[in-house]
């Protein structure tokens, strides 16, 4: 009982919010708890300068990716395949973490689901880069402003979520947005919801994933997946005259450092989870789009009508109200739901907040091995997704 009341409460309180879900997901792709530190505590210094540290890096990928520009985009995703992949297999081995990937290989559940996340992850990726080397760097700074307002979306649409009233005028505010641009732009902004989209499902599917695999496996497993198609796409361009790669040693180690690129954000970002509180984590977040924005805004001198200003400005607005629903939600003490009975809704929860120091203490301590991961709260929704599998399963048996 105690455990259904736990779940429940779980997805009313917290995945209901979109933000705390796309943080969720930060931080189970990142290998770290989502059992993140209390609000009112003090900010620790050294996860704050590794959690920014990870978001400037993040934010200037682009002025990376540009170096990459004579080529195509999809061999540049097809490198950072293959290099993220090469990298991920040095620090597994570091780690010693073959024989964990040998238990998630045999976990075909787990299997399915991480790859179902790297094609995500590869889309995203080319959407991306087709972003930079078209001009449309502002596009990609959209795409990641509204990620929240959509996670509020999916929320709704994949766990069956009921908006507060706050959470429907933030995304009514945001659909505005989005038609005064396309309106007065002449051209849907498909960049910026491609984005939005493919990083939205990619964290959905990564949060079915929970503490169950650490960073390094889960990125090398998805990669691993796309790397045959990856490679055999670089052949080609190779035998076909069309490879840049073999251009020049500069140019090749470009493509080489793709791997380091992808991997180093993600652990600073480990770090700083484990060290920042919910709400420091939400507005950090904020700082990648806006690298991005500046970057389209004002070192490639991206178009900007007044229509798309006020799109921009229809957001942050919509972004203001939701992290002030954010900080809020955080601060106000949860009561038992209605729905739930109350006498046994009480001993779960004192017992649960006389272990909460305990485990965050845990948490905190085991970047590699984390616990209690937003992904555990998907149990209904995951049982759904793989009804079929199962069911297959069975009859093989």
């Amino acid at each position: 009982m105690q455990c259904r009341v736990h779940q429940h409460r779980a997805i009313n309180t917290t995945l209901s919010n979109g933000l705390v879900l796309w943080l969720g997901w930060c931080a189970c792709i990142r290998g770290t708890s989502t059992k993140l530190l209390p609000v009112a505590r003090r900010v620790d210094s050294k996860g704050l300068a590794a959690a920014l540290a990870a978001q400037v890096l993040w934010g200037v990928f682009p002025l990376y990716f540009r170096l990459l520009a004579r080529s195509g985009s999809l061999e540049i995703v097809a490198h950072r395949i293959c290099w993220t992949l090469i990298f991920c297999a040095l620090g597994i081995t570091v780690i010693g973490g073959w024989s964990k990937v040998r238990q998630v290989l045999a976990d075909r559940r787990l299997l399915l689901t991480l790859l179902a996340a790297g094609v995500l992850v590869a889309g995203n990726w080319l959407i991306f880069i087709i972003a930079i080397l078209t001009d449309h760097i502002v596009d990609s700074a959209l795409g990641y402003f509204i990620n929240p307002l959509l996670m509020v979306l999916m929320a709704v649409i994949f766990l069956k979520e009921r908006l507060r009233p706050v959470q429907v005028v933030v995304l009514a505010i945001g659909v505005v947005a989005v038609i005064v641009m396309a309106v007065g732009v002449g051209r849907v902004p498909w960049i910026a919801l491609g984005l939005a989209l493919t990083f939205g499902t990619y964290s959905l599917v990564k949060s079915l994933v929970g503490p169950r695999v650490t960073p390094f496996i889960g990125l090398g497993i998805e990669t691993c997946a796309l790397a045959p198609v990856a490679v055999g796409y670089l052949v080609y361009l190779e035998i076909a005259g069309q490879g840049t790669f073999s251009q020049s040693w500069g140019y090749a180690a470009l493509f080489a450092a793709a791997g380091i690129v992808t991997a180093v954000p993600l652990l600073l970002f480990a770090l700083g989870a484990t060290r920042l509180n919910l709400v420091s984590l939400a507005f950090i977040h904020y700082l990648t789009p806006v690298f991005h924005f500046l970057l389209g805004v004002i070192v490639f001198a991206e178009h900007m009508p007044t229509a798309r200003w006020i799109g921009f400005v229809l957001v942050w607005v919509a972004l203001a109200i939701h992290s002030w629903d954010i900080v809020r939600q955080a601060r106000t003490p949860r009561q038992p739901d209605s729905d739930l009975d109350g006498a046994a809704v009480a001993p779960a929860f004192e017992e649960e907040a006389e272990d909460g120091a305990e485990d965050a203490a845990d948490d905190v301590g085991d970047v590699g091995d984390p616990g209690g991961c937003v992904g555990d709260r998907f149990a209904g929704f995951e049982e759904k997704l793989f009804a079929d599998v199962d069911g297959d399963r069975q009859d093989e048996g």
